[in-house]
């Protein structure tokens, strides 16, 4: 449970030492979702975890490809993979 051990970290620094507002922040909002998630997808099996309702959830469904790596970041790795190969 590493992913909801970390999420609670982010959660724990940003309002107790960061001392956010977090009820004007919707990055919150949606990890609070995410950590709600995981307990659920984990709740029936904990070693086969269902995570098909994070679209509800989330509030989104995930694209296609499933990446979410900025075009920028592709290309310029592109490049430096392509000069190092």
């Amino acid at each position: 449970m590493h992913k909801h051990f970390s999420g609670r970290k982010i959660l724990e620094v940003a309002l107790e030492v960061d001392g956010v507002n977090a009820l004007n922040l919707l990055c919150l909002e949606l990890l609070g979702r995410r950590l709600q998630l995981i307990e659920h997808a984990h709740d029936g099996n904990p070693s086969n975890p269902d995570y098909t309702a994070a679209a509800s959830f989330i509030g989104w469904s995930e694209k296609r490809s499933g990446a979410l790596v900025a075009p920028t970041l592709t290309e310029a790795l592109g490049c430096e993979e392509n000069a190092n190969g």
